[in-house]
């Protein structure tokens, strides 16, 4: 149960230091994110030896999905179609790399992806446990920031997937719901909490430096 509630702590802390400057770091970020996850892909595929003619499939089959998800963005459909048609593309996608890999490469491939997953987690849980630790939250506490959290991840999903907003009206509105989850998570802190919580923050913006990342004004 420690280790569930501890998974939530990281979105709920993020979110507790949001203002507006962090907001319009999103882009590069996600960009970050982006590029990090294909080169992930990449390397998987690198421990299957993969053939000549197997490269050449994938990389067919991937520009044209790729085209394909470009179309799909540039529609203006029902959020609820967009998401539907999006995973008929990933289930096409999945179903091409099943006929192009041996039974023997997408063992190898599960096998990674498997071992990767429970990885991330475990640091997760890690990084999640010392935060809890350092900012000395009860059980009671941090399963509030886990619920709010959760319930703030599924507000912003929500804003996301709306095709009747425009990419400001997104971030507008995503401004506002990480602005009350600041609000809820200084509820349930304690003052001291709070003071330890930026002092984190001020180390967190010293690592940004150092890799020469513009840091996060806290307010």
């Amino acid at each position: 149960m420690k280790k569930i509630l501890s998974l939530g702590l990281a979105f709920a802390i993020f979110s507790f230091s949001v203002n507006a400057q962090q907001q319009r770091q999103n882009t590069a970020k996600t960009s970050d994110t982006r590029n990090a996850m294909k080169q992930q892909k990449a390397d998987q595929l690198k421990d299957l030896n993969l053939t000549d003619a197997q490269k050449a499939d994938l990389k067919k089959s991937n520009e044209a999905l790729k085209a394909k998800m470009q179309a799909l963005k540039n529609q203006d459909l029902p959020a609820e179609e967009k998401q539907k048609q999006m995973q008929a593309i990933k289930a096409e996608r999945q179903a091409n790399l099943d006929k192009i890999l041996t039974p023997e490469q997408k063992a190898t491939l599960e096998k990674n992806k498997a071992e990767k997953k429970e990885d991330k987690m475990e640091k997760k849980t890690e990084k999640a446990a010392k935060v809890k630790a350092e900012l000395g939250l009860t059980d009671e506490q941090a399963a509030k920031m886990k619920a709010n959290a959760a319930e703030n991840r599924t507000k912003i999903q929500e804003i996301r997937n709306n095709s009747t907003l425009t990419e400001d009206q997104k971030k507008a509105q995503i401004k506002e719901v990480m602005k009350s989850a600041k609000q809820e998570n200084k509820e349930i802190l304690t003052p001291e909490q709070q003071q330890k919580m930026k002092e984190m923050h001020k180390k967190r913006e010293g690592k940004r430096r150092a890799n020469n990342i513009t840091p996060v004004s806290q307010n």
